[in-house]
């Protein structure tokens, strides 16, 4: 029963793991919102401010506030694996979000990068969304 007090707030960060992956679908839409081969300054900036403020924060509070708790509490092989998993996904999600603002860094962007640009934004929707099913199937077994 204390395990089930000490997880409680999960919920909340449950619904917050799904509000990062619709605002990622907004910051795709606003970025690629114009058929021309570039990329708005304006879009690229609040794409990168959200890559930091909330997939590499959420990240860096999943890592200092949830796994250690989550470890410590002696839960089992089971959720030491997914942990493990996670944290692993973490390092390959944090990889590919660090490309793409450098990316978005460009002053100007040719053709040719605007599409690598849609290709490589359009991947890493795709994997944040398996990495948010991962969570949701381990978090809501602590609850």
């Amino acid at each position: 029963m204390e395990v089930h007090r000490t997880h409680r707030p999960l919920d909340k960060f449950i619904l917050k793991d799904d509000e990062v992956l619709l605002q990622f679908v907004a910051n795709y839409d606003r970025l690629f919102a114009s058929n021309q081969a570039r990329v708005s300054a304006r879009a690229a900036m609040a794409t990168k401010q959200f890559f930091k403020q909330h997939v590499l924060g959420h990240f860096a509070y999943e890592e200092r506030h949830i796994f250690p708790g989550l470890l410590q509490a002696g839960l089992g092989a089971d959720v030491a694996r997914a942990v493990a998993e996670i944290r692993k996904d973490h390092q390959a999600l944090s990889k590919e979000v660090k490309q793409l603002t450098a990316l978005l860094a460009a002053a100007e962007l040719s053709r040719a990068d605007v599409a690598n640009l849609r290709v490589a934004m359009a991947a890493l929707g795709k994997h944040l969304e398996r990495h948010s099913a991962m969570e949701n199937k381990l978090f809501p077994s602590l609850v």
